[in-house]
């Protein structure tokens, strides 16, 4: 049960305005850190607009609205001061250079991990809604030169943070004062976690993020971090909200600004916010996820899997570089697209492999983020080649390769995947993470399709990969359709159908260059208009519209997995 005394005023007043709470803490000297660490220095988010003004000073006003805290410190590189000055000066902000600009690997996989996240917490590598950006030495630096015990760590792209919710949390601090993190269940954007500085100082040496402590670790067991007092609740309406009220993208900040006036924007809490963007159509100009299946050709024969000798009419070409290019078009507005490399086959095993991956780039400009599904084995037995697969893999420019390993022992993995070659996938996956070097990029995610035959090997699994590597996904299985039987453990659709939750933001382009509805369409029996992903996608919302009219037809019309996100 929610504490009405933590939940969120719904009224429009100003943020910090909140004579309920009484006193705030005075032993504490709290300060807010906004850190440009992770962005590039051409797309930090002082050059992003939204209604006119930079997305920085937008969160930097909304920042400065925190009661009870002593500054706001913009944390950046050297090439990124003069500019975040510029901007800061507005709110009287302080700027901190951490120097030369330089890599840091941790941070660089923690931003990759949250571009394939949209929750508040749980995605891979552990990492939080919070930890964009977040580098221990350089919050030790600010604690150090402003005398502060505790920082709230702020997105930049926060231009919905919610001060009042932040003024509660620090006064819900106060009476934990052992607490080494305080935090609330909101969507990004909307609030920011408290971080005593023995926290940071216990971070700092591991170069590590604060989110690890809110996700499920083997090592670390113990109850879910939300229902400690550590956490403050809020709402329902923002707890369970699937929003994400970061304007880091060009989409986000279309839809905030089609749901807020610029005139609302300094104001409105996070659950009027929220209510406004839950009326906003999402991914309008263009889908947030495309699957590209490269080829159909595969080396083994999973039962979560339609096989082409099993189902001649999925027997396609391998996709051509000309036809790959000539779909993708001109993706300069699509800032934000995340780009699935899977199918009916294996997508390493597509002669052009890596001449792929650069097409994309060049298509996205750099900004879509790639991720591989593969098994991570050569078409015929051999260990060597299943080994340079791996190296090659580990260099070839993707984000995340998600391999399929759905199972502990070999015999459950045979039965699984129509192969007896588990010994011979470890070793591919044993190269590809030499192959990284000191990196942790690509971030590598083991993938477990759960399944009736191998459910019982699934906790140990979990466990086993989670501490291997700092990633493991566990995923339901496809009937594509009915095209093939279902081997999930049971059906988990709901009692009355709705319009699939997939078409808001996805399309799959076949391996022959036809566009499908979705993945789940590995026939291709929905056919769509032809043309570049841009000319597609807007000529195929109407089959959206005709499902929230209750019309389901084609491969649609045999789903039962229209609820899955």
């Amino acid at each position: 049960m929610n504490d009405p005394s933590h939940m969120s005023d719904s009224s429009n007043q100003p943020a910090g305005r909140l004579a309920s709470l009484g006193p705030l803490p005075t032993a504490a000297r709290v300060g807010v850190v906004v850190s440009l660490l992770h962005e590039k220095s051409d797309a930090a988010n002082f050059a992003r607009l939204l209604h006119g003004r930079s997305v920085l000073s937008w969160t930097l006003a909304r920042a400065a609205r925190v009661e009870g805290i002593e500054r706001v410190v913009i944390v950046c590189f050297d090439d990124q001061v003069e500019r975040a000055k510029s901007v800061a000066s507005a709110t009287e902000a302080d700027v901190v250079s951490v120097g030369e600009r330089r890599a840091m690997p941790q941070m660089d996989s923690v931003t990759i991990a949250r571009r394939w996240s949209d929750g508040w917490r749980g995605g891979p590598m552990g990492a939080s809604g919070f930890d964009r950006g977040f580098d221990a030495p350089a919050g030790l630096t600010v604690c150090d030169r402003f005398q502060l015990s505790d920082l709230i760590w702020v997105d930049p792209a926060s231009v919905l943070l919610d001060a009042d919710v932040l003024t509660r949390l620090i006064k819900h601090a106060a009476d934990r004062e052992t607490m080494p993190l305080l935090f609330t269940q909101a969507p990004p954007g909307g609030a920011a976690p408290m971080l005593r500085r023995t926290l940071i100082e216990q971070l700092a040496p591991r170069r590590s993020h604060p989110g690890l402590l809110l996700s499920y670790r083997p090592e670390r067991p113990g109850v879910d971090p939300i229902g400690s007092p550590a956490c403050m609740r809020l709402l329902p309406q923002i707890t369970r909200s699937t929003q994400n009220l970061l304007a880091d993208s060009t989409r986000s900040i279309r839809a905030i600004e089609t749901a807020i006036p610029a005139t609302d924007l300094p104001l409105i809490s996070m659950e009027q916010a929220i209510g406004r963007m839950d009326a906003v159509a999402r991914c309008t100009h263009a889908p947030r996820a495309l699957t590209i299946e490269l080829t159909t050709r595969r080396a083994t024969r999973a039962i979560f899997r339609p096989a082409v000798d099993q189902h001649p009419n999925i027997s396609r070409a391998d996709l051509s570089i000309e036809t790959l290019i000539e779909r993708l078009g001109r993706l300069d507005a699509i800032d934000d697209l995340r780009v699935t490399l899977a199918g009916v086959g294996d997508p390493i095993l597509h002669p052009e492999f890596e001449r792929v991956i650069k097409a994309i780039h060049h298509a996205t400009r750099g900004t879509a983020s790639v991720a591989v599904e593969t098994d991570l084995l050569s078409m015929e037995p051999d260990a060597a080649k299943t080994e340079a697969l791996g190296r090659r893999l580990s260099q070839c420019g993707v984000d995340v390769i998600a391999i399929h390993i759905p199972a502990v022992g070999r015999a459950t993995y045979a039965e699984v995947m129509g192969a007896d070659r588990m010994n011979e996938m470890l070793g591919g996956v044993r190269a590809m993470l030499a192959g990284r070097g000191g990196s942790q990029l690509p971030l590598v995610v083991p993938m477990f399709v759960k399944c009736r035959v191998n459910q019982h090997e699934m906790e140990a699994w979990y466990d086993q990969w989670l501490t291997a590597v700092g990633s493991a996904a566990i995923v339901g299985p496809s009937d594509f359709g009915g095209l093939i039987e279902d081997v999930g453990v049971v059906d988990m659709s709901p009692s009355v159908r709705r319009a699939c939750v997939r078409l808001r933001e996805r399309m799959t382009l076949l391996s022959d260059g036809r566009w499908a509805i979705c993945e789940r369409d590995a026939a291709g029996v929905t056919r769509l208009a032809e043309g570049t992903l841009a000319e597609v996608w807007g000529k195929t919302r109407g089959t959206l519209e005709a499902q929230r009219a209750g019309l389901f037809s084609g491969v649609c019309g045999d789903c039962r997995e229209w609820f899955r996100p």
